[in-house]
């Protein structure tokens, strides 16, 4: 959505605009939000932006928001789990989801921010978030493999999450997706994703889970992890 440009060590994220006009060629504004405005730290891992306009930014000191005018961090005083911003997700209820470097969640459902723990205090970096047909929530780590969270109405007080593709799938992975045909795909450390290699390399580069057919299918099962091979590194900074 928005390009980061790096000046020196400093990475400043821009957020373009695009000014609608009643002319066939278009115009685009640029501005510079940075530490300067506001934001917690130059080293930006994710950015989207909500129906309502707001830009949330994933930093490496924390999540931020910015609606045009100005920034505000948002931290533990708020609700939301310490630790920077990993990865970011809207869910189809319009719901944010938040991965946190020291592996919470935080999901801000218009009204609050609510911070969770995944499992009995999983500690790996969230590396990627993504939501399948059926609402479940699937989480990438760096360091702990994949888990699986439930539909949910509601914000509980306790986040029901599984670890899911243990024996599968390695415990270093560097992002997840919902694809077009509803698989989840796992981003291993050396760049696979979904058993497709964009560089047509072996399966073992990526893996991708599938919704079992059936009763599986309708209670958000994952299956068939096909290529769990991967070299381990550092995925999660």
């Amino acid at each position: 959505m928005s390009p980061i440009r790096s000046a020196g060590r400093c990475l400043v994220l821009t957020i373009a605009f695009l000014a609608s006009a009643q002319v066939s060629a278009q115009r685009y504004f640029f501005e510079q939000v940075g530490v300067d405005r506001g934001l917690p730290a130059s080293k930006v891992y994710a950015v989207l932006q909500d129906g309502y306009g707001t830009v949330w930014i994933g930093t490496e000191a924390g999540l931020a928001a910015y609606d045009g005018r100005q920034v505000r961090s948002i931290g533990t005083q708020d609700g939301a789990a310490p630790g920077g911003a990993r990865s970011l997700l809207l869910d189809r209820q319009g719901r944010l989801w938040v991965g946190h470097l020291d592996g919470g969640i935080t999901v801000h459902d218009g009204d609050r921010f609510q911070a969770y723990t995944v499992g009995e205090g999983m500690p790996s970096a969230v590396t990627g978030l993504a939501e399948d047909v059926n609402g479940t929530i699937w989480l990438a780590t760096a360091g702990s493999g994949a888990w699986r969270i439930p539909p949910m109405e509601d914000l509980p007080t306790t986040l029901a999450a599984t670890r899911v593709g243990a024996s599968e799938l390695r415990d270093k992975l560097l992002g997840a997706c919902a694809l077009k045909d509803a698989a989840i795909s796992r981003n291993t450390a050396d760049r696979g994703a979904a058993g497709r290699s964009a560089r047509r390399q072996p399966a073992q580069a990526g893996t991708a889970f599938r919704r079992r057919s059936g009763a599986d299918a309708g209670q958000g099962g994952a299956a068939d992890a096909a290529g769990a091979g991967a070299r381990p590194s550092d995925a999660g900074r």
